[in-house]
């Protein structure tokens, strides 16, 4: 070595050697991320109220997008990241779709397992026949995604096969946002025609309207 006098480009040696060892050590850090997703599930349970299945003790996976983006963020914030810029880009946008998806995915179920057994009354059934089909639409589609992931629980999966379902799960909560509003006004036309319905909650009401 001292016969090619590597001593003269000690400076280059020493920036391609500091180079390879951070691209490493960044390479390394977007395969424990791989890892991490490749070991997470969605956990599907049967929800009591509705006898239907349903996401389940989602802790962990918040806890692993939350930490995931602030490591994919510090990766993408290095001088050194040039080489793997697009595999970190990569999973950028699928740690952040799904996000959104689950905010969305729970959102859709949170109301969905409201109105499911409202929606079962013959009264509301009778009384908002637009709103029962839009919600019977809803139904349909929450109780075929939730087969869908207990055939696939993968998280990562899902934004990379399934991402039109953030599409999906928006427009449903749309049309369940819609039913509401239509559902709170129904209320509101009972608590005029019976002014003591005026001291009851929207759910006492609905309990007297589905047993009547």
């Amino acid at each position: 070595m001292l016969d090619l006098e590597v001593n003269h480009f000690k400076d280059d040696i020493t920036a391609i050697s500091l180079q390879a060892t951070q691209e490493y050590k960044l390479e390394v850090q977007l395969q424990e991320l791989a890892d991490i997703w490749t070991k997470l599930n969605f956990e599907v349970g049967v929800d009591e109220k509705t006898d239907c299945n349903i996401l389940k003790d989602m802790d962990d996976i918040f806890t692993a997008l939350d930490e995931s983006l602030a490591q994919i963020n510090t990766i993408l914030a290095s001088r050194f990241v040039k080489p793997l810029r697009a595999q970190a880009e990569k999973w950028l946008r699928e740690i952040m779709c799904l996000s959104d998806m689950i905010d969305a995915w729970l959102l859709c179920q949170k109301s969905w397992r409201y109105l499911e057994n409202i929606f079962q009354a013959p009264d509301i059934k009778r009384s908002l026949p637009v709103e029962t089909d839009k919600f019977q639409g809803v139904d349909k589609f929450f109780k075929n995604l939730m087969s869908r992931v207990s055939k696939t629980p993968a998280c990562i999966k899902w934004p990379r096969q399934f991402a039109i379902t953030l599409d999906q799960l928006n427009t449903n909560n749309e049309i369940l946002d819609e039913v509401q509003k239509k559902l709170d006004d129904y209320m509101d036309s009972k608590r005029v025609s019976f002014p003591r319905f005026y001291f009851l909650s929207n759910d006492e009401l609905i309990d007297i309207l589905a047993n009547s």
